[in-house]
């Protein structure tokens, strides 16, 4: 993905951005950090 990709992915209301290829770590931990924030 380009990181103008990322901006309007953001711009368009997107609570985050995860490039492919991603690891399963960088996954979990993006999911985590989403439920943390549901409170």
């Amino acid at each position: 993905m380009l990181p103008q990709d990322r901006a309007a992915a953001l711009e368009a209301g997107c609570d985050g951005f995860l490039d492919k290829p991603y690891a399963a770590a960088d996954l979990v931990a993006t999911v985590a950090d989403h439920l943390s924030r549901r409170g």
